[in-house]
Protein backbone atom coordinates (compact mmCIF):
# COMPACT_ATOMS: atom_id res chain seq x y z
CA UNK A 1 0.00 0.00 0.00
CA UNK A 2 1.30 3.45 -0.86
CA UNK A 3 2.19 5.92 1.88
CA UNK A 4 -0.47 8.32 0.64
CA UNK A 5 -3.31 5.77 0.70
CA UNK A 6 -2.35 4.48 4.11
CA UNK A 7 -2.04 7.90 5.64
CA UNK A 8 -5.16 9.76 4.48
CA UNK A 9 -7.63 7.80 6.70
CA UNK A 10 -5.71 8.89 9.79
CA UNK A 11 -6.79 12.45 9.13
CA UNK A 12 -10.28 11.64 10.39
CA UNK A 13 -8.76 10.96 13.79
CA UNK A 14 -7.02 14.31 13.79
CA UNK A 15 -10.30 16.08 13.13
CA UNK A 16 -11.76 14.42 16.21
CA UNK A 17 -8.77 15.43 18.31
CA UNK A 18 -8.95 19.04 17.20
CA UNK A 19 -12.70 19.28 17.69
CA UNK A 20 -15.08 21.78 16.15
CA UNK A 21 -14.16 24.72 18.34
CA UNK A 22 -10.38 24.43 18.44
CA UNK A 23 -8.01 25.94 15.92
CA UNK A 24 -4.72 24.30 14.88
CA UNK A 25 -2.79 27.52 15.49
CA UNK A 26 -3.93 27.49 19.15
CA UNK A 27 -1.38 24.74 19.82
CA UNK A 28 1.47 26.87 18.51
CA UNK A 29 3.34 29.34 20.79
CA UNK A 30 1.98 32.85 20.47
CA UNK A 31 5.38 34.38 21.19
CA UNK A 32 8.77 33.47 19.80
CA UNK A 33 10.66 30.71 21.66
CA UNK A 34 14.13 31.51 22.95
CA UNK A 35 17.34 30.10 21.45
CA UNK A 36 17.54 26.32 20.96
CA UNK A 37 19.28 24.82 23.99
CA UNK A 38 18.53 21.17 23.21
CA UNK A 39 18.12 19.62 19.73
CA UNK A 40 14.51 18.53 20.28
CA UNK A 41 13.48 22.15 20.92
CA UNK A 42 13.89 22.89 17.21
CA UNK A 43 10.34 21.67 16.60
CA UNK A 44 8.65 24.49 18.52
CA UNK A 45 10.75 27.03 16.62
CA UNK A 46 9.76 25.63 13.24
CA UNK A 47 6.11 25.40 14.28
CA UNK A 48 6.07 28.96 15.55
CA UNK A 49 7.91 30.40 12.55
CA UNK A 50 5.76 28.62 9.95
CA UNK A 51 2.31 29.03 11.53
CA UNK A 52 2.77 32.53 12.95
CA UNK A 53 4.58 33.61 9.75
CA UNK A 54 7.37 35.26 11.70
CA UNK A 55 10.00 35.83 9.00
CA UNK A 56 12.40 37.51 11.42
CA UNK A 57 12.55 34.46 13.65
CA UNK A 58 14.78 32.72 11.11
CA UNK A 59 17.69 34.93 12.20
CA UNK A 60 17.66 33.20 15.61
CA UNK A 61 17.88 29.64 14.31
CA UNK A 62 20.13 29.75 11.22
CA UNK A 63 23.90 29.18 11.47
CA UNK A 64 26.37 32.07 11.59
CA UNK A 65 29.51 30.00 10.95
CA UNK A 66 30.94 31.39 7.67
CA UNK A 67 32.30 27.96 6.76
CA UNK A 68 28.84 26.40 6.39
CA UNK A 69 26.29 29.14 5.69
CA UNK A 70 26.77 29.20 1.90
CA UNK A 71 26.25 25.47 1.62
CA UNK A 72 23.23 25.61 3.93
CA UNK A 73 21.67 28.48 1.97
CA UNK A 74 22.25 26.63 -1.30
CA UNK A 75 20.62 23.44 -0.01
CA UNK A 76 17.59 25.12 1.60
CA UNK A 77 16.67 26.86 -1.65
CA UNK A 78 17.50 23.91 -3.89
CA UNK A 79 15.45 21.47 -1.78
CA UNK A 80 12.51 23.88 -1.58
CA UNK A 81 12.61 24.33 -5.35
CA UNK A 82 12.70 20.58 -5.93
CA UNK A 83 9.52 20.25 -3.82
CA UNK A 84 7.77 23.09 -5.64
CA UNK A 85 7.72 25.47 -2.66
CA UNK A 86 7.98 29.02 -4.07
CA UNK A 87 8.79 32.43 -2.67
CA UNK A 88 6.20 35.17 -2.85
CA UNK A 89 7.18 38.64 -4.01
CA UNK A 90 6.54 39.89 -0.47
CA UNK A 91 8.94 37.31 0.99
CA UNK A 92 11.64 38.16 -1.55
CA UNK A 93 11.43 41.81 -0.51
CA UNK A 94 11.20 41.05 3.21
CA UNK A 95 14.36 38.94 3.17
CA UNK A 96 16.23 41.33 0.86
CA UNK A 97 16.64 38.81 -1.95
CA UNK A 98 16.04 41.18 -4.86
CA UNK A 99 19.68 40.94 -6.07
CA UNK A 100 19.38 37.16 -6.40
CA UNK A 101 16.01 37.60 -8.09
CA UNK A 102 17.51 40.05 -10.59
CA UNK A 103 20.24 37.51 -11.42
CA UNK A 104 17.65 34.76 -11.89
CA UNK A 105 18.62 32.49 -8.99
CA UNK A 106 15.35 32.83 -7.14
CA UNK A 107 11.85 33.93 -8.11
CA UNK A 108 8.17 33.26 -7.62
CA UNK A 109 8.44 30.08 -9.71
CA UNK A 110 10.30 26.92 -8.70
CA UNK A 111 12.80 24.65 -10.41
CA UNK A 112 10.24 21.83 -10.18
CA UNK A 113 7.65 23.90 -11.99
CA UNK A 114 10.17 24.99 -14.62
CA UNK A 115 11.45 21.47 -15.29
CA UNK A 116 7.92 20.10 -15.63
CA UNK A 117 7.12 22.86 -18.15
CA UNK A 118 10.34 22.20 -20.09
CA UNK A 119 9.48 18.50 -20.26
CA UNK A 120 6.01 19.30 -21.61
CA UNK A 121 7.45 21.63 -24.24
CA UNK A 122 9.97 19.02 -25.32
CA UNK A 123 7.28 16.34 -25.56
CA UNK A 124 4.98 18.65 -27.55
CA UNK A 125 7.81 19.58 -29.91
CA UNK A 126 8.65 15.94 -30.51
CA UNK A 127 5.02 15.08 -31.16
CA UNK A 128 4.53 18.01 -33.52
CA UNK A 129 7.67 17.27 -35.52
CA UNK A 130 9.78 19.86 -37.34
CA UNK A 131 8.05 23.14 -38.15
CA UNK A 132 9.17 25.86 -40.52
CA UNK A 133 7.48 28.68 -38.64
CA UNK A 134 9.19 29.53 -35.34
CA UNK A 135 5.98 31.03 -33.99
CA UNK A 136 4.31 27.61 -34.20
CA UNK A 137 6.85 25.89 -31.98
CA UNK A 138 5.79 24.97 -28.42
CA UNK A 139 6.90 27.58 -25.89
CA UNK A 140 7.16 27.94 -22.15
CA UNK A 141 4.38 29.76 -20.27
CA UNK A 142 5.11 33.48 -19.96
CA UNK A 143 5.71 33.31 -16.19
CA UNK A 144 8.46 30.70 -16.69
CA UNK A 145 10.10 31.83 -19.91
CA UNK A 146 12.41 34.28 -18.12
CA UNK A 147 14.05 31.59 -15.95
CA UNK A 148 17.17 29.54 -16.67
CA UNK A 149 17.07 25.95 -15.40
CA UNK A 150 20.82 26.21 -14.64
CA UNK A 151 20.14 29.08 -12.22
CA UNK A 152 16.69 28.87 -10.66
CA UNK A 153 16.78 27.75 -7.01
CA UNK A 154 20.57 27.57 -6.98
CA UNK A 155 23.28 29.72 -5.48
CA UNK A 156 26.08 30.24 -7.99
CA UNK A 157 29.08 27.94 -7.89
CA UNK A 158 32.30 28.45 -9.86
CA UNK A 159 30.77 26.72 -12.90
CA UNK A 160 27.35 26.00 -14.38
CA UNK A 161 26.30 22.32 -14.68
CA UNK A 162 27.41 22.33 -18.33
CA UNK A 163 30.93 23.40 -17.37
CA UNK A 164 30.71 27.08 -18.30
CA UNK A 165 32.31 29.52 -15.81
CA UNK A 166 29.73 31.30 -13.69
CA UNK A 167 30.45 35.04 -13.60
CA UNK A 168 28.12 35.54 -10.61
CA UNK A 169 29.93 33.12 -8.29
CA UNK A 170 32.45 35.38 -6.59
CA UNK A 171 30.22 38.45 -6.25
CA UNK A 172 27.43 36.46 -4.59
CA UNK A 173 29.61 34.28 -2.37
CA UNK A 174 31.50 37.26 -0.95
CA UNK A 175 28.30 39.22 -0.25
CA UNK A 176 27.73 37.99 3.31
CA UNK A 177 24.52 39.99 3.74
CA UNK A 178 22.99 38.43 0.64
CA UNK A 179 24.12 34.93 1.60
CA UNK A 180 22.57 35.30 5.07
CA UNK A 181 19.37 36.54 3.42
CA UNK A 182 19.29 33.45 1.20
CA UNK A 183 19.94 31.26 4.24
CA UNK A 184 17.08 32.76 6.26
CA UNK A 185 14.73 32.98 3.30
CA UNK A 186 15.47 29.42 2.23
CA UNK A 187 14.69 27.98 5.65
CA UNK A 188 11.43 29.91 5.93
CA UNK A 189 10.50 28.86 2.42
CA UNK A 190 11.10 25.19 3.24
CA UNK A 191 8.94 25.29 6.34
CA UNK A 192 6.02 26.51 4.22
CA UNK A 193 6.08 23.02 2.71
CA UNK A 194 4.31 21.77 5.84
CA UNK A 195 0.77 23.23 5.86
CA UNK A 196 -0.27 25.23 8.93
CA UNK A 197 -2.98 22.69 9.81
CA UNK A 198 -0.39 19.88 9.90
CA UNK A 199 2.21 21.61 12.09
CA UNK A 200 0.34 21.29 15.43
CA UNK A 201 0.30 17.49 15.06
CA UNK A 202 4.00 17.17 14.17
CA UNK A 203 6.15 15.60 16.88
CA UNK A 204 9.78 14.69 17.53
CA UNK A 205 10.17 10.99 16.80
CA UNK A 206 13.90 10.57 17.36
CA UNK A 207 17.13 12.49 17.94
CA UNK A 208 20.32 10.83 16.70
CA UNK A 209 23.99 11.68 16.44
CA UNK A 210 24.94 12.77 12.92
CA UNK A 211 27.05 10.12 11.20
CA UNK A 212 29.50 12.56 9.61
CA UNK A 213 29.68 15.62 11.87
CA UNK A 214 30.09 15.55 15.65
CA UNK A 215 28.75 19.11 15.88
CA UNK A 216 25.37 18.05 14.49
CA UNK A 217 22.35 16.10 15.69
CA UNK A 218 19.63 14.72 13.44
CA UNK A 219 16.09 15.39 14.63
CA UNK A 220 13.39 13.32 12.95
CA UNK A 221 9.93 14.88 12.86
CA UNK A 222 6.81 12.84 12.29
CA UNK A 223 3.11 13.15 11.70
CA UNK A 224 0.76 10.46 13.01
CA UNK A 225 3.72 8.13 13.52
CA UNK A 226 5.13 8.60 10.01
CA UNK A 227 8.50 10.37 9.57
CA UNK A 228 8.07 13.43 7.38
CA UNK A 229 11.27 15.41 7.84
CA UNK A 230 14.87 15.24 8.99
CA UNK A 231 16.19 18.44 10.57
CA UNK A 232 19.90 18.52 11.35
CA UNK A 233 20.85 21.02 14.03
CA UNK A 234 24.35 22.41 14.44
CA UNK A 235 26.21 23.50 17.57
CA UNK A 236 29.54 25.26 16.84
CA UNK A 237 30.77 24.89 20.44
CA UNK A 238 29.50 23.14 23.56
CA UNK A 239 27.13 25.44 25.41
CA UNK A 240 26.27 27.51 22.34
CA UNK A 241 22.71 27.50 20.92
CA UNK A 242 21.81 24.97 18.25
CA UNK A 243 20.85 26.16 14.76
CA UNK A 244 19.25 24.55 11.72
CA UNK A 245 21.85 23.52 9.14
CA UNK A 246 20.01 20.92 7.05
CA UNK A 247 16.45 19.91 6.23
CA UNK A 248 15.31 16.93 4.22
CA UNK A 249 11.68 16.14 3.40
CA UNK A 250 11.01 12.41 3.72
CA UNK A 251 7.51 12.98 2.36
CA UNK A 252 6.79 15.01 -0.74
CA UNK A 253 5.44 18.46 0.10
CA UNK A 254 2.56 17.86 -2.31
CA UNK A 255 1.43 14.86 -0.27
CA UNK A 256 1.45 16.99 2.87
CA UNK A 257 -0.79 19.49 1.08
CA UNK A 258 -3.21 16.72 0.10
CA UNK A 259 -3.43 15.55 3.71
CA UNK A 260 -4.10 19.14 4.83
CA UNK A 261 -6.90 19.41 2.27
CA UNK A 262 -8.44 16.19 3.56
CA UNK A 263 -8.21 17.47 7.11
CA UNK A 264 -10.02 20.64 6.10
CA UNK A 265 -12.79 18.63 4.45
CA UNK A 266 -13.22 16.56 7.63
CA UNK A 267 -13.52 19.69 9.77
CA UNK A 268 -15.99 21.39 7.39
CA UNK A 269 -18.18 18.29 7.34
CA UNK A 270 -18.87 18.59 11.09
Amino acid sequence: MSFHRAWIPAVAGIALILGCDSKPADKIPATAPTAIKEPHEVLQHLQYMAVRKDLKHTSLIVPVDPEIIYGCAWWFNKHAGAHGIPYTEEEIKAFGLEPLQALGYIGTATSKELQEALDKVAAAAQQAGPKKNKADKPALPENLAKYDKNKLDELPGPKFPDGRPNPDSESVKTNSTLVRAALAGGLYRLMKGVPASIWPEVSVMEVKANATNTKMKDVYLGFQGTPIMQVSVYQPEVGKPWTVAYVYFKVNARKLSLVAEKLKEQQQAK
